[in-house]
């Protein structure tokens, strides 16, 4: 079927209302027939919270169905008694395709009574009962079609998708409270990664709705992006203390190692014997890093940290000695920069990538 809000479904949420002069009632998982256009099937008929619906009673229910049943939002259904066969109670579809629920939480009952209800906020109600997989722009909802296309200042639309304020909101409080955390358990990164923000909303949230909602905190000046990471506005990376000696140490390392310096993995060896405190792995790692950002250093495919002036220096020696030839190798460059083969390579991928 070419219409992508009518769906085969083993299911349906609907809100019931027992005819008053039938003599007959509703129970809760009681058998019965549903008719919906020219088709039959059996179903049991879950009741939340009710034992049952009496005659002229009214209330939400979900059918069980025993085969498949094609429908879709607003689809009116009628209920049949099993035996004798009697017409019981008539019905509007408010979920075609829905959860299994034993029970209404609060706010689901309030968004299918709201579904339920003429004129009301139908919007809202059917975004509510998505959730965070969001309601997809342009899916059926219950208002009459010559009413044109539903609106609600409750819903927030992102990438296509509708979510209702109030859970927005909470994906915001979510992501601004874990990048604070980040910030101080992490002070010397630039940022919390932008892989474990997208973590931190639900798994259910459709692809990029996290970065969508960074987006939405960036325009407000909540957060700044800054390549793969994220940090609250004003946020900046101070040193202090023990760190402030190891940054002086490391620049003092690299400056004197030039285009040799010692690997990534050394490097903690190299200022324990020069008995430099806090100088443990982490630190290293976050200095490095914070140097890297501020531009002191250059790191060379995650193997060596280079002092910049003294490779800015080299690769302008390259392009005085070698620019415009052809069919070079190693040893031309080797011969311009007078380093190890060890160390020439990281610098002519770096010259590559630049």
């Amino acid at each position: 079927m070419s219409d992508p809000h009518w769906a085969s479904t083993m299911m349906l949420t609907v809100f019931l209302e027992v005819l008053p002069d039938s003599g007959w009632s509703v129970s809760h998982h009681q058998r019965v027939r549903v008719h919906l256009g020219t088709t039959e099937v059996m179903a049991r008929a879950v009741l939340f919270g009710l034992d049952e619906l009496g005659p002229g009673d009214s209330g939400l229910c979900q059918l069980r169905l025993e085969g498949p049943i094609v429908s879709r939002a607003g689809d009116r259904i009628v209920i049949r008694s099993y035996s004798p066969v009697t017409t019981v109670a008539g019905g509007l579809v408010l979920e075609p395709n829905p959860p299994k629920r034993k029970r209404l939480d609060k706010e689901s009952r309030e968004a299918l009574r709201t579904l339920a209800t003429p004129g009301a906020d139908h919007l809202w109600g059917a975004a509510a009962l998505r959730g965070w997989k969001g309601l997809a722009k342009g899916a059926r909802l219950l208002a009459l079609p010559e009413l044109g296309e539903p609106s609600s200042d409750q819903v927030t639309w992102l990438g296509g998708y509708g979510f209702v304020n109030s859970l927005v909101e909470k994906a915001r409080g979510s992501i601004l409270r874990s990048v604070e955390a980040f910030h101080q358990n992490h002070p010397l990164e630039a940022g919390m990664p932008l892989s474990l923000v997208r973590k931190v909303l639900d798994a259910d949230a459709p692809e990029g709705f996290a970065d969508d909602v960074l987006k939405q905190l960036e325009a407000d000046g909540e957060v700044d992006l800054s390549g793969n990471h994220v940090r609250l506005s004003g946020f900046e990376v101070t040193l202090e203390g023990s760190h402030l000696i190891l940054h002086q140490a490391l620049s003092t390392l690299f400056l004197d190692a030039g285009l040799q310096p010692p690997l990534d993995q050394d490097v903690v060896g190299h200022l324990e014997e020069l008995g430099v405190p806090d100088s443990g792995p982490e630190s290293v790692k976050a200095v490095l890093s914070w140097m890297t950002i501020r531009e002191e250093l250059v790191s060379l495919g995650g193997v060596y940290h280079m002092w910049k002036p003294a490779l800015n220096e080299a690769v302008e020696k390259v392009r005085t000695a070698l620019g415009g030839q052809e069919g070079l190798g190693p040893a031309d460059f080797k011969e311009v920069v007078s380093v190890s083969r060890k160390h020439l390579m990281p610098i002519l991928s770096y010259l590559d990538d630049h």
